[in-house]
């Protein structure tokens, strides 16, 4: 999940072609492979923004995205809203420093 994507790798890991591939993988799941993978990683994503303090540029790392903007864009297109404001939203509701147990 967090290795960048590439139709042509997931094809031959398949043992098939990228047009195959894609045929199956939208009659079977309705969507194609990338926005399967977009919406595991943006299920990861919002569990880090819920549960660590990680900033989004990290969150955006541990779920396979190497570009934070992209990641902001994929977030607020399957969320409707924006990294920051998911978190502001669903964030820990205890301090950082109980968090990290030093009550």
């Amino acid at each position: 999940m967090t290795e960048p994507y590439s139709l042509a790798d997931t094809a031959r890991a398949a043992a098939t072609s990228p047009h195959s591939l894609l045929r199956h993988f939208a009659s079977a799941h309705g969507q194609s492979p990338l926005d399967y993978l977009h919406e595991l990683r943006v299920a990861r994503a919002r569990v880090l923004l819920e549960t660590t303090y990680a900033s989004v540029e990290q969150v955006a790392q541990m779920c396979g995205y190497q570009d934070a903007g992209s990641f902001r864009r994929v977030f607020l297109r399957l969320t409707r809203e924006l990294p920051a404001g998911y978190r502001e939203r669903y964030r820990l509701r205890t301090s950082r420093k109980r968090w990290a147990g030093s009550a």
